[in-house]
């Protein structure tokens, strides 16, 4: 709970009624309020408030005590340099001893509520709407990468602040980074309130010695007095306190994650509770969609710790939670988009493969946990396949393999060349030893569900001579062409004698 001083007092005071401070000043905590008369005995730290003709003789108040005189002194003199005075020129008894006790009753229960969310949910977004009646102006939380994990927004000419919100935001242009990076560079290990930009003041956040981000209170719209700056360093530590807490929730929520992961993939049972549990934990909404992602290390990371390189992980893709799994990395992302992932996300990802030389397999998105194994099968299979076709990319979808995997797949126990009839074959023995690609023509020519003129077009042949090929074609494979069912079937097996002799070479 936040100790409530004099200047909190005065500034709440000064909004209604004019007042004037006199005495020594005090900087000890204040306790609730007294009605002052001349029996009632005077405690330390207390704050009295009385009428002027109950003022006591100057010397006989002490001066670890605030006294508040509700109306105008009887002396202009009166207990100057003696005792802390507080006059408001209000002739109100009670307005005046009501406003002190809401004075207390308001910092006290904003700083109860901001204090226990930071200590059980550490919801910043909750702290900084709670924190908008206090401050009165737009407050704003950034972490290191100048993400803004909870920010006010102001409709256009909005004075009403219940109206104002507080949300989290999208990430900065690269414009705004770059400047707004080269302004807080200055400031980075500032312990004290700084101001980047005129009306704007800003206080590091540290967790021990390391800095976390930044808050910041923007004063455009009520002017800041001496009580908004101390009650401002008090909200900076509560952040700070609930950044600590967001850490320990964050590694219990993770390793919870973690381990119903681990069962997942491993095929070890996990029931409908564990599930819901992990939405709850890590606050999934109905409807959010996973993406799998296999990461093959590369010769860059062969002795870099695997635990440490799904840290590195975890803090560079948004979303991120991965895990070790026979030896390689797998990491279970929530989209940013329906389709999968956004292309930031990618971009992070795309950044950390670079860096570590490794390649990765992305599975199709899915909205079952519970399915996660198939899906780690995808991404497997988009790497394995999509690293042997496409050696130099570091990345690869499995949605853009799958015929590829459907192919690798529908020989069954049978080897290609088992499977394909002796037409074909004759026909790929004629394209190695003719000088004339039959194969490729007839490939083309069923791609393009046979339509002679495109085929010709896309081999640069005259119709003559493709419809002599053709007529060549069909010595060969006879009248099976114009079995719809042959052609997919020759489709089919010639993709895999290409794919095959292809692996081969």
């Amino acid at each position: 709970m936040i100790d409530i001083t004099l200047p909190l007092l005065t500034d709440a005071l000064n909004r209604r009624w004019k007042t004037h401070q006199s005495g020594p000043g005090l900087k000890l905590p204040l306790h609730l309020p007294i009605l002052y008369y001349p029996e009632i005995p005077v405690v330390s730290g207390h704050v009295y408030v009385t009428r002027p003709e109950y003022l006591p003789p100057d010397n006989s108040f002490p001066r670890d005590a605030l006294l508040i005189c509700s109306g105008k002194l009887q002396r202009w003199n009166y207990g100057k340099d003696r005792f802390p005075l507080l006059t408001v020129e209000c002739d109100d008894l009670l307005a005046v001893f009501n406003a002190v006790q809401t004075a207390f009753a308001r910092c006290q229960e904003w700083s109860c509520s901001i204090e226990r969310i930071a200590e059980t949910t550490a919801d910043l977004i909750e702290m900084v709407r709670l924190s908008l009646p206090i401050f009165e102006n737009r407050i704003a939380i950034l972490d290191q990468e100048l993400y803004h994990l909870a920010i006010t927004e102001i409709g256009d000419n909005s004075t009403d602040i219940s109206e104002w919100t507080v949300k989290r935001s999208p990430s900065l242009s690269f414009e705004k980074i770059e400047k707004y990076s080269s302004v807080y560079r200055q400031y980075y290990s500032y312990h004290q309130q700084f101001s980047p930009y005129p009306g704007v003041y800003t206080l590091n956040l540290f967790v021990g010695e390391t800095r976390e981000g930044c808050v910041t209170l923007d004063s455009r719209h009520r002017d800041l007095t001496q009580s908004d700056f101390i009650l401002f360093h008090y909200f900076a530590n509560t952040i700070e306190k609930a950044l600590i807490h967001r850490a320990v929730l964050a590694s219990a929520q993770s390793n919870y994650i973690k381990s119903v992961m681990q069962d997942l993939l491993s095929h070890n049972p996990v029931n409908n509770n564990r599930i819901q549990q992990v939405r709850k934990r890590y606050r999934i909404p109905d409807g959010q969609s996973y993406v799998c992602i296999v990461l093959y290390p590369g010769n860059e990371t062969e002795n870099v710790p695997a635990e440490y390189l799904c840290t590195t992980l975890e803090k560079s893709v948004p979303s991120c939670t991965a895990v070790i799994n026979e030896e390689k990395i797998t990491a279970l992302v929530l989209p940013d988009t329906e389709d999968g992932l956004s292309g930031e996300q990618l971009s992070h990802l795309e950044q950390f493969l670079t860096d570590a030389g490794m390649q990765a397999g992305i599975s199709n998105s899915f909205l079952e946990l519970r399915d996660l194994h198939m899906y780690y099968r995808q991404a497997r299979n988009a790497c394995e396949i999509g690293s042997e076709l496409m050696p130099g990319r570091s990345y690869f979808f499995f949605q853009d393999h799958i015929l590829t995997y459907m192919l690798y797949n529908c020989t069954g126990e049978f080897p290609i060349s088992s499977l394909c009839p002796p037409a074909l074959k004759k026909l790929y023995a004629l394209s190695q030893s003719a000088g004339v690609d039959y194969w490729g023509t007839l490939r083309l020519f069923l791609d393009n569900n046979m339509n002679i003129a495109k085929t010709a077009r896309e081999l640069f042949l005259h119709r003559s001579t493709m419809l002599g090929r053709l007529a060549h074609i069909r010595e060969i494979v006879g009248d099976a062409l114009e079995d719809p069912g042959i052609q997919l079937k020759f489709r089919i097996l010639m993709y895999l004698m290409d794919m095959d002799n292809s692996k081969n070479k």
